[in-house]
Protein backbone atom coordinates (compact mmCIF):
# COMPACT_ATOMS: atom_id res chain seq x y z
CA UNK A 1 0.00 0.00 0.00
CA UNK A 2 1.19 3.41 -0.87
CA UNK A 3 1.81 5.65 2.14
CA UNK A 4 0.83 9.06 1.91
CA UNK A 5 3.47 10.72 4.61
CA UNK A 6 5.31 13.46 3.48
CA UNK A 7 8.79 13.42 4.63
CA UNK A 8 9.09 17.99 4.92
CA UNK A 9 12.49 19.72 5.03
CA UNK A 10 13.62 21.03 8.19
CA UNK A 11 14.00 24.64 9.18
CA UNK A 12 17.49 26.20 9.13
CA UNK A 13 19.98 26.94 7.26
CA UNK A 14 21.56 24.25 4.73
CA UNK A 15 24.59 22.85 5.37
CA UNK A 16 27.59 23.77 2.81
CA UNK A 17 29.08 20.59 0.68
CA UNK A 18 32.67 19.21 1.19
CA UNK A 19 33.45 16.02 0.40
CA UNK A 20 33.65 15.27 4.11
CA UNK A 21 30.43 16.24 5.15
CA UNK A 22 28.80 13.40 2.90
CA UNK A 23 30.14 10.66 4.55
CA UNK A 24 29.89 8.18 1.79
CA UNK A 25 29.04 8.61 -1.59
CA UNK A 26 25.99 6.61 -2.54
CA UNK A 27 25.41 8.07 -6.18
CA UNK A 28 25.62 11.28 -8.57
CA UNK A 29 22.86 11.90 -11.18
CA UNK A 30 22.25 15.68 -12.65
CA UNK A 31 19.15 17.27 -13.21
CA UNK A 32 19.50 18.45 -16.89
CA UNK A 33 16.05 20.46 -17.07
CA UNK A 34 16.67 22.07 -13.77
CA UNK A 35 20.94 22.98 -14.24
CA UNK A 36 21.58 20.81 -11.10
CA UNK A 37 24.37 18.41 -9.90
CA UNK A 38 22.93 16.26 -6.97
CA UNK A 39 25.26 14.02 -4.84
CA UNK A 40 23.26 11.20 -2.95
CA UNK A 41 25.19 10.41 0.56
CA UNK A 42 25.44 8.65 3.71
CA UNK A 43 24.34 12.24 4.95
CA UNK A 44 21.59 13.06 2.72
CA UNK A 45 21.07 14.34 -0.71
CA UNK A 46 23.57 17.63 -1.67
CA UNK A 47 23.47 20.14 -4.36
CA UNK A 48 26.72 20.85 -6.29
CA UNK A 49 28.14 23.72 -7.56
CA UNK A 50 30.50 23.21 -10.50
CA UNK A 51 33.62 25.22 -11.03
CA UNK A 52 33.83 27.91 -14.44
CA UNK A 53 36.72 25.28 -15.38
CA UNK A 54 34.70 22.44 -16.64
CA UNK A 55 34.08 24.21 -19.60
CA UNK A 56 30.15 24.11 -21.15
CA UNK A 57 28.79 22.40 -18.17
CA UNK A 58 25.10 22.80 -18.29
CA UNK A 59 24.22 24.51 -14.85
CA UNK A 60 22.20 26.84 -13.54
CA UNK A 61 24.01 30.11 -12.35
CA UNK A 62 22.46 30.15 -9.14
CA UNK A 63 23.47 26.79 -7.78
CA UNK A 64 24.58 27.15 -4.22
CA UNK A 65 26.75 23.96 -2.61
CA UNK A 66 24.47 22.47 0.48
CA UNK A 67 22.52 19.58 1.72
CA UNK A 68 19.04 20.12 0.39
CA UNK A 69 16.59 20.77 3.35
CA UNK A 70 19.44 20.14 6.28
CA UNK A 71 17.95 16.42 5.81
CA UNK A 72 20.72 13.65 6.97
CA UNK A 73 19.01 10.83 5.32
CA UNK A 74 21.38 7.53 3.82
CA UNK A 75 20.24 8.28 0.35
CA UNK A 76 21.22 4.95 -1.27
CA UNK A 77 19.43 4.06 -4.31
CA UNK A 78 18.99 7.13 -6.17
CA UNK A 79 17.69 8.38 -9.59
CA UNK A 80 16.69 11.46 -11.71
CA UNK A 81 14.31 11.03 -14.68
CA UNK A 82 14.34 13.39 -17.86
CA UNK A 83 11.57 15.32 -16.43
CA UNK A 84 13.33 15.61 -13.08
CA UNK A 85 11.33 13.31 -10.86
CA UNK A 86 13.79 12.23 -7.83
CA UNK A 87 13.36 7.96 -6.73
CA UNK A 88 15.16 7.14 -3.84
CA UNK A 89 16.00 4.71 -1.41
CA UNK A 90 18.04 3.85 1.90
CA UNK A 91 17.22 4.82 5.91
CA UNK A 92 15.48 7.83 6.99
CA UNK A 93 16.79 10.64 9.04
CA UNK A 94 16.65 9.14 12.69
CA UNK A 95 15.11 12.26 13.96
CA UNK A 96 12.45 11.87 10.95
CA UNK A 97 11.67 8.19 11.54
CA UNK A 98 12.91 6.79 14.96
CA UNK A 99 9.96 3.98 15.20
CA UNK A 100 11.32 2.54 11.69
CA UNK A 101 12.27 -1.30 12.44
CA UNK A 102 13.77 -1.98 10.74
CA UNK A 103 15.21 1.55 9.21
CA UNK A 104 14.07 1.71 5.47
CA UNK A 105 12.45 3.73 3.26
CA UNK A 106 11.27 1.50 0.69
CA UNK A 107 11.13 3.42 -2.60
CA UNK A 108 10.42 7.09 -2.28
CA UNK A 109 9.90 10.40 -4.82
CA UNK A 110 10.41 13.98 -4.93
CA UNK A 111 9.24 16.17 -7.67
CA UNK A 112 10.97 19.52 -5.55
CA UNK A 113 14.62 18.88 -6.22
CA UNK A 114 15.07 16.61 -2.79
CA UNK A 115 13.25 19.67 -0.72
CA UNK A 116 10.43 16.68 0.17
CA UNK A 117 9.18 13.06 -0.33
CA UNK A 118 6.40 10.76 -0.53
CA UNK A 119 6.51 7.64 0.68
CA UNK A 120 5.88 5.11 -2.56
CA UNK A 121 5.47 1.88 -1.05
CA UNK A 122 7.83 -0.95 0.60
CA UNK A 123 8.77 1.36 3.38
CA UNK A 124 10.33 -0.47 6.84
CA UNK A 125 10.78 -3.57 4.10
CA UNK A 126 12.84 -2.79 0.92
CA UNK A 127 16.39 -1.25 1.20
CA UNK A 128 17.24 -0.50 -2.67
CA UNK A 129 20.71 -0.21 -3.58
CA UNK A 130 20.35 0.03 -7.06
CA UNK A 131 17.44 2.15 -8.64
CA UNK A 132 16.65 2.93 -12.73
CA UNK A 133 13.04 4.52 -13.64
CA UNK A 134 12.28 3.96 -17.37
CA UNK A 135 9.23 6.04 -18.56
CA UNK A 136 6.34 3.92 -20.11
CA UNK A 137 3.75 4.51 -22.69
CA UNK A 138 0.92 5.35 -20.28
CA UNK A 139 3.00 8.23 -18.69
CA UNK A 140 4.04 5.51 -15.76
CA UNK A 141 7.59 4.49 -14.78
CA UNK A 142 8.89 0.99 -14.79
CA UNK A 143 10.92 1.02 -11.73
CA UNK A 144 13.48 -1.67 -11.75
CA UNK A 145 15.44 -2.24 -8.20
CA UNK A 146 18.04 -4.03 -6.58
CA UNK A 147 16.57 -4.56 -2.78
CA UNK A 148 19.54 -5.47 -0.80
CA UNK A 149 17.47 -6.08 2.18
CA UNK A 150 16.03 -9.55 0.25
CA UNK A 151 18.66 -9.58 -1.93
CA UNK A 152 16.65 -9.95 -5.40
CA UNK A 153 15.52 -7.64 -8.10
CA UNK A 154 12.28 -6.05 -7.95
CA UNK A 155 10.38 -4.82 -10.89
CA UNK A 156 7.30 -2.10 -10.70
CA UNK A 157 5.28 -1.55 -13.78
CA UNK A 158 3.22 1.70 -12.06
CA UNK A 159 5.88 3.80 -10.70
CA UNK A 160 6.39 1.71 -7.55
CA UNK A 161 2.75 0.83 -6.51
CA UNK A 162 3.16 -2.35 -6.73
CA UNK A 163 5.75 -5.04 -7.23
CA UNK A 164 6.77 -8.48 -9.17
CA UNK A 165 10.02 -10.38 -8.66
CA UNK A 166 12.45 -10.76 -11.66
CA UNK A 167 15.21 -12.74 -12.14
CA UNK A 168 17.69 -14.39 -9.45
CA UNK A 169 20.82 -12.42 -9.46
CA UNK A 170 23.23 -10.35 -7.10
CA UNK A 171 23.35 -6.86 -8.61
CA UNK A 172 25.61 -4.15 -8.33
CA UNK A 173 24.16 -1.59 -10.48
CA UNK A 174 21.65 -1.22 -12.96
CA UNK A 175 20.96 0.53 -16.20
CA UNK A 176 17.92 0.91 -18.88
CA UNK A 177 18.18 1.44 -22.49
CA UNK A 178 16.55 4.69 -23.52
CA UNK A 179 13.27 3.91 -25.75
CA UNK A 180 13.31 0.27 -24.76
CA UNK A 181 11.97 -0.31 -21.39
CA UNK A 182 12.39 -4.27 -21.71
CA UNK A 183 16.38 -3.97 -22.02
CA UNK A 184 18.02 -3.87 -18.46
CA UNK A 185 21.65 -4.00 -17.66
CA UNK A 186 23.09 -5.55 -15.04
CA UNK A 187 26.74 -5.37 -13.05
CA UNK A 188 27.19 -8.50 -10.69
CA UNK A 189 30.00 -10.68 -9.37
CA UNK A 190 30.21 -12.63 -12.99
CA UNK A 191 30.35 -9.89 -15.03
CA UNK A 192 28.09 -7.60 -17.13
CA UNK A 193 24.58 -9.04 -17.76
CA UNK A 194 21.47 -8.28 -19.99
CA UNK A 195 18.07 -8.38 -20.01
CA UNK A 196 15.44 -8.02 -23.04
CA UNK A 197 12.61 -8.99 -21.38
CA UNK A 198 12.14 -6.66 -18.15
CA UNK A 199 14.49 -8.24 -16.24
CA UNK A 200 13.04 -11.59 -15.80
CA UNK A 201 16.00 -13.49 -17.55
CA UNK A 202 19.77 -12.03 -17.78
CA UNK A 203 22.35 -13.32 -20.46
CA UNK A 204 25.99 -12.72 -20.10
CA UNK A 205 26.62 -8.85 -22.30
CA UNK A 206 30.74 -8.47 -22.99
CA UNK A 207 31.58 -10.10 -19.27
CA UNK A 208 35.13 -9.40 -20.36
CA UNK A 209 34.73 -5.67 -19.28
CA UNK A 210 34.10 -6.04 -15.35
CA UNK A 211 31.98 -3.74 -15.23
CA UNK A 212 31.21 -2.41 -12.27
CA UNK A 213 29.20 0.57 -12.25
CA UNK A 214 26.95 1.74 -15.48
CA UNK A 215 24.69 4.35 -16.60
CA UNK A 216 22.18 4.54 -19.60
CA UNK A 217 22.82 7.21 -22.66
CA UNK A 218 20.76 7.53 -25.95
CA UNK A 219 23.88 6.19 -28.26
CA UNK A 220 24.54 3.23 -25.77
CA UNK A 221 25.83 2.17 -21.99
CA UNK A 222 28.64 3.62 -20.63
CA UNK A 223 30.34 2.78 -17.31
CA UNK A 224 33.38 2.37 -15.34
CA UNK A 225 34.88 -1.26 -15.12
CA UNK A 226 36.29 -2.93 -11.84
CA UNK A 227 39.99 -1.22 -12.84
CA UNK A 228 38.73 2.28 -12.84
CA UNK A 229 38.47 2.40 -16.56
CA UNK A 230 36.13 3.96 -18.34
CA UNK A 231 34.16 1.98 -21.10
CA UNK A 232 31.22 3.37 -23.70
CA UNK A 233 28.88 1.68 -26.37
CA UNK A 234 29.22 1.91 -29.99
CA UNK A 235 27.20 -0.65 -31.74
CA UNK A 236 27.29 -3.49 -30.21
CA UNK A 237 30.95 -2.94 -29.15
CA UNK A 238 32.15 -1.72 -25.81
CA UNK A 239 34.92 0.97 -26.56
CA UNK A 240 37.93 1.54 -23.68
CA UNK A 241 38.28 5.31 -22.95
CA UNK A 242 40.18 7.23 -19.94
CA UNK A 243 40.43 6.12 -16.53
CA UNK A 244 39.42 7.63 -12.89
CA UNK A 245 41.94 8.05 -10.44
CA UNK A 246 42.21 5.25 -8.05
CA UNK A 247 38.78 4.08 -6.33
CA UNK A 248 35.98 5.07 -6.90
CA UNK A 249 31.87 4.56 -5.15
CA UNK A 250 30.04 6.15 -7.17
CA UNK A 251 29.27 6.76 -11.00
CA UNK A 252 27.43 8.90 -13.29
CA UNK A 253 26.63 10.13 -17.20
CA UNK A 254 24.28 12.23 -19.01
CA UNK A 255 23.91 13.80 -22.46
CA UNK A 256 23.65 17.42 -23.17
CA UNK A 257 23.10 18.43 -26.98
CA UNK A 258 26.13 16.86 -28.71
CA UNK A 259 28.30 16.37 -24.98
CA UNK A 260 28.45 13.41 -22.85
CA UNK A 261 29.00 14.20 -19.44
CA UNK A 262 30.63 11.62 -17.00
CA UNK A 263 30.59 11.83 -13.47
CA UNK A 264 32.41 10.05 -10.95
CA UNK A 265 33.34 9.86 -7.27
CA UNK A 266 37.10 9.00 -6.18
CA UNK A 267 40.22 9.38 -5.04
CA UNK A 268 40.07 13.11 -5.88
CA UNK A 269 36.70 13.66 -4.73
CA UNK A 270 33.83 14.62 -7.19
CA UNK A 271 34.69 15.06 -10.31
CA UNK A 272 33.40 15.32 -13.96
CA UNK A 273 34.50 14.92 -17.36
CA UNK A 274 33.10 15.25 -21.57
CA UNK A 275 35.71 13.53 -23.32
CA UNK A 276 35.29 9.64 -22.13
CA UNK A 277 37.47 10.03 -19.00
CA UNK A 278 40.59 11.31 -20.35
CA UNK A 279 40.55 14.31 -18.57
CA UNK A 280 38.61 15.60 -15.08
CA UNK A 281 37.17 18.68 -13.33
CA UNK A 282 37.75 18.45 -10.20
CA UNK A 283 34.18 19.76 -8.63
CA UNK A 284 34.72 18.54 -4.68
CA UNK A 285 38.14 17.80 -3.73
CA UNK A 286 38.75 14.69 -1.34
Amino acid sequence: MAASALLSGCAGTSQAASFGSFGHVHAIEMDVQAGVLYVASHHGVWEVAVPDSAGGFPQHGSVEPRQVADRAQDTMGFTITADGAMFASGHPDPAEYPDFNPPNLGLIRSTDGAETWDHISLQEEADFHALEAVALDDSKFRIYGYDSTAGMLRISDDTGESWRVGADLDAFDLASTVGEPGVLYATTPTGLQRSVDAGMTFAPFHPESTLALIEPLASGLVGVDSAGKIWHQVGDSLTKGGSVNGQFDAFGAFENGDDTWLLISDESGIGVSKDWGETWTNVVAR
